[in-house]
């Protein structure tokens, strides 16, 4: 008996759907028609989502699974390598990824040629890389994608809201969380302020450790002044 006088079998826990043929049965209602198109399907320019809850996975599986393109050839000692039009093809400046990936001055449409490595691997599309994969390598990265996939289609694994939201977007953050531990010196704090800003803006989080700034009336030779602390 609980101390509001229901007996133990009166109690109802929260349903938690694990079984079903599909991803809307496997789900809650709520989860299925607010919570995903709500925060995590992607959208259009006005709002209006543009992938359904099975898509989502789908996007996040195939992205997480490009990187093993890079991991899988090392180890099978393959070069990957990859041309201007494998960019992501959706990418509103695919010009400027052009150059960060391949040189100042080369464009999508350019003909170049570089190495797939896991710092450029997230500016190009799984369509356009996986396919021209090396038999070995693509049946790799095909098989991570399915196992991602089946994962979070079953709810036995789930990864991050950034993930979610931004796996294989312009921005590709994934991370959730950072922590900055700016300097005692306020041309440290600021910049922290400033990387922070460009956390934000990516879809991510930032902490901050202020253990490096002395204490508040702690003494400010510059100025003769005292220390206001952090804030």
């Amino acid at each position: 008996m609980s101390s509001d006088g229901v007996a133990a079998d009166e109690l109802e826990l929260p349903i938690k759907r694990t079984t079903g043929e599909t991803m809307e049965e496997r789900l809650t209602a709520n989860a299925y028609h607010n919570i995903l198109p709500a925060r995590y399907l992607r959208k259009n320019a006005d709002g209006e989502a543009i992938e359904d809850p099975e898509e989502l996975f789908d996007r996040v599986a195939r992205n997480v699974a490009l990187a093993e393109a890079v991991f899988e050839a090392e180890k099978q000692g393959v070069e990957i390598t990859v041309t201007p039009d494998q960019l992501k093809p959706d990418h509103p400046r695919r010009d400027e990824l052009a150059e960060d990936v391949f040189g100042a001055g080369v464009t999508a449409d350019d003909e170049a040629e570089t190495t797939l490595t896991a710092h450029n691997v997230n500016k190009f599309a799984y369509d356009t890389v996986v396919p021209e994969l090396p038999d070995s390598v693509r049946d790799h990265v095909e098989a991570t994608a399915d196992r991602f996939r089946d994962g979070m289609e079953s709810l036995s694994f789930m990864p991050n809201s950034p993930t979610l939201m931004n796996a294989g977007d312009e921005l590709q953050q994934l991370s959730a969380c950072f922590v900055d531990s700016p300097g005692d010196d306020i041309t440290d704090i600021h910049q922290t302020a400033k990387e922070a800003a460009e956390v934000f803006q990516s879809g991510g989080g930032m902490g901050y450790a202020f253990w490096k700034l002395r204490p508040y009336g702690d003494s400010v030779g510059s100025t003769g002044g005292i220390a206001s602390g952090p804030i």
